[in-house]
């Protein structure tokens, strides 16, 4: 208990020191040409594997996430970002009942895109394709994820200092569970497909950076898994309706 309210106020203080300690001023070439924009962020995550009666894992924590953009005429972008948080699972099933109940969990994501502006400079509508790793691990399960897809991601002006955020997109999706430390791995059954979206606003402090808060939402659709050997009795995931909902503010370059 000791250890676990210590990890939670090192958590916060280095998630607060990360978000207001970081300068998160944009920068362009000489010709305005080539932009490069950060963000630093943190957030809290409930996280929900699904599975019914069968099988359950629910996920409460925070993370930190940085990401960083790069713009080339405001028609061409490219993004790199990642997400480091932690927090608490409770498992429940009886597919489950063999392992630990209630686990400390890392979550550890990377993501890549790139996207094409269709609208203007002023309201810029990007279309991107994307790729992500959505990984969550504790000594009792763990699941690692794979997507590709295509989203929309928008920026709408609604003053001189506030934009509205929005977007959303669709991905395959491939993956594996593992149980209780085994090596083998519980490879996800068939196509599995991913929904996400989120919405929020920005509003302007200086000339080079803004705050931000947005509301992420992130759904799976899963096949069961594979059957693997845990302690001389078969193991798998069942079929599940998964999600993820985050609360996110931080800082933006302008």
């Amino acid at each position: 208990m000791r250890n676990t309210k210590l990890f939670k106020k090192t958590f916060i203080a280095l998630s607060l020191a990360s978000v207001f300690g970081v300068s998160a001023n944009a920068f362009c070439d000489s010709k305005g040409t080539t932009c490069f924009i950060p963000t630093v962020g943190i957030g809290g995550i409930y996280s929900d594997f699904g599975g019914g009666s069968n099988a359950g894992v629910a996920n409460y924590g925070g993370y930190l996430t940085a990401d960083w953009t790069v713009t080339w005429k405001e028609r061409i972008l490219g993004s790199l970002g990642a997400t480091l948080g932690g927090g608490v699972s409770n498992l429940s099933g009886v597919n489950l009942a063999a392992l630990k109940q209630t686990n400390p969990f890392i979550i550890s994501n990377i993501e890549a895109k790139v996207g094409f502006n269709i609208s203007t400079k002023e309201v810029p509508i990007y279309i991107n394709i994307f790729t992500r790793n959505d990984g969550l691990f504790n000594k009792a399960i763990m699941r690692n994820l794979g997507l590709v897809g295509v989203e929309l991601q928008a920026k709408i002006p609604v003053s001189s200092n506030v934009k509205i955020l929005f977007g959303g997109g669709y991905s395959g999706v491939y993956g594996y569970y593992q149980f209780g430390g085994l090596d083998s791995k519980s490879s996800l059954n068939g196509y599995n497909y991913g929904i996400h979206a989120n919405i929020g606003f920005t509003t302007k402090i200086t000339q080079d950076y803004s705050y931000y808060l947005k509301v992420v939402g992130q759904y799976y659709n899963l096949n069961d898994s594979k059957a693997v050997t845990l302690n001389n009795q078969p193991i798998n995931y069942p079929g599940a309706n998964s999600f993820n909902v985050m609360l996110e503010m931080g800082v933006k370059g302008i």
